[in-house]
Formats: structure tokens, sequence, C-alpha cells
């Protein structure tokens, strides 16, 4: 009986070790998370770069093969003129400026955005290229800039870089 003992204490030990490593990690994440939402809100920023962690051929449904990471050429005209504001209210407004997406003329219009614990990142939810909700993981952030990211084709990583408009 004491040598069952004995061996559910290491075990125990264990257990409780991983259970704090875990919330440590999580309360990391969770920090990471709210000082993310807190550096966007009630600032405007602008896409300035798309790009993959490796290269690869980001139109797949055509006769060309390409090896590209630098993919702002296939960034939509409409989008590259887009300043968005991140409200305090979980929203933010897309200012289409001169070129508007086909079939959305107006010029300024709301979304929501969410920003969460996504296991060891940190998710955002926010839009895609046709203005549809999709989730991202924010890669970094700074008082200037973020980048958040998606799974990409081939097993990469599809990167957008926003810059903070003045």
């Amino acid at each position: 009986m004491r040598k069952l003992y004995l061996a559910l204490i290491p075990a125990l030990l264990l257990a409780t070790s991983c259970t704090k490593s875990k919330s440590n990690e999580e309360a990391a994440t969770q920090k990471r998370a709210d000082e993310f939402a807190a550096s966007i809100k009630g600032n405007k920023y602008k896409l300035v770069s798309f790009y993959a962690d490796k290269p690869i051929d980001y139109i797949t449904n055509d006769n060309e093969v390409k090896a590209e990471t630098d993919l702002w050429i296939y960034v939509r005209e409409y989008l590259k003129d887009d300043v968005y504001l991140f409200n305090t209210n979980g929203s933010f407004t897309v200012f289409q400026n001169a070129v508007k997406r086909p079939g959305n003329e107006s010029a300024s219009f709301n979304m929501p955005y969410a920003v969460s614990v996504d296991g060891k990142d940190v998710g955002f939810d926010y839009i895609d290229y046709d203005y549809v909700k999709r989730h991202y993981r924010v890669n970094q952030f700074d008082n200037d800039s973020f980048i958040i990211f998606v799974d990409g084709p081939s097993g990469s990583k599809l990167y957008s870089k926003f810059a903070r408009v003045l």
C-alpha cells in the first residue's frame, strides 16, 4: 500500500505542474489578447502587405505554376485604399475611399470584430477580401502595426500586415 502512495506522489506532482503551466500559458495568452484589443481600439489602419511564409503557387486553378512569397499583386484594388477604424464597441468601420468594392458603393460601413484566446494564439475575427467574416490568428503587434495570418495552400501561412494611419 505504501508503494502505491509513493508511486502516486510523482504522478500528482506532474499533473499539478502541468495544470499550473497551462494556466500560466493561458493567462499570458489572455494578457496578450487584451493588449492587442486595447492597441487597436480607437485607431485607424490600412493594409500594407500580403505575403506567405514560404514560396507558394497562390492561384492554384490556372495553368501557370509560380513560387512566390510577396502576394501583394493578388490584393484586390478596392482593399488597397480602404482604411479601418476599430471602434470601442466591437465593431470597425470600413472607409472605402476612392476605389469601392463592386456591389458595395457606400463610402463606409460597419462590421463586427472580436479578439479571443485561440489555444496558444490570440484569435482575431475579422474580414476577408470579400468583406466576409473570417478567423485569423495574431502574429505580432505594436503601436504602429499588426500582422494577422491564416493557413494557406501547401502548408503555408498567409500574412496580412496593417499599419496605423494618423
